[in-house]
């Protein structure tokens, strides 16, 4: 009987042996692909730039009519605005204490009111309510930056995009960063 067991664990060992070293460590053929998978959500690609020719207007605030402003846009989507300089600066809007290097000082704070349709831009002396004045031409475009949003949820749109940006990196205030961030022409 001591026999018949050490003969079958002898010959089981050996057959386990035998398919362990008959394996190779080299891949196999690559078998066919498989149907393709389904398309996964979309990303947060839907950007829109408008350009607004303030150039003409002058005085302590500026309305400057945009009908993309729309109530879902401002429920739910990331508005950024940006003012354009004679000298090429670009501004984020709102700004406090934008300093301007053509003037050398502090030159305004400026505000920002979004309604249905319209952007307003107030225009404030440096740490006061006097508005602030400037002469046409000084400040040139106004661009507005639509991000809409994928997904709403409690919390809104507009926060969750800006949080999004804000783990990622971009600087809100740098309209370069933002346009180069959604891939976008300045």
């Amino acid at each position: 009987m001591k026999k018949l067991i050490f003969s079958t664990k002898f010959i089981l060992i050996s057959f386990l042996a035998s398919l362990i070293f008959s394996c190779s460590l080299e891949d196999g053929v690559t078998g066919p692909a498989g149907p393709p998978g389904a398309n996964g959500s979309d990303g947060n690609a839907n950007v829109q730039t408008y350009l607004y020719d303030i150039s003409t207007e002058t005085g302590g605030n500026i309305a400057v009519d945009v009908p993309e402003l729309t109530q879902d846009v401002i429920d739910n989507d990331l508005i950024i605005g940006y003012l354009k300089t004679l000298n090429g600066s670009d501004i984020p809007v709102p700004a406090v204490r934008y300093l301007d290097a053509g003037y050398g000082r502090n030159f305004m704070d400026i505000g920002v009111e979004i309604d249905l349709g319209r952007f307003w831009l107030y225009f404030h002396e440096v740490g006061s309510n006097a508005s602030a004045t400037f002469g046409a031409g000084y400040i040139t475009k106004l661009k507005v930056v639509i991000v809409k949003s994928n997904s709403t949820t409690e919390k809104s749109g507009a926060a969750t995009l800006r949080a999004q940006l804000k783990r990622d990196g971009v600087n809100l205030s740098d309209y370069n960063a933002v346009m180069e961030y959604f891939d976008l022409k300045h």
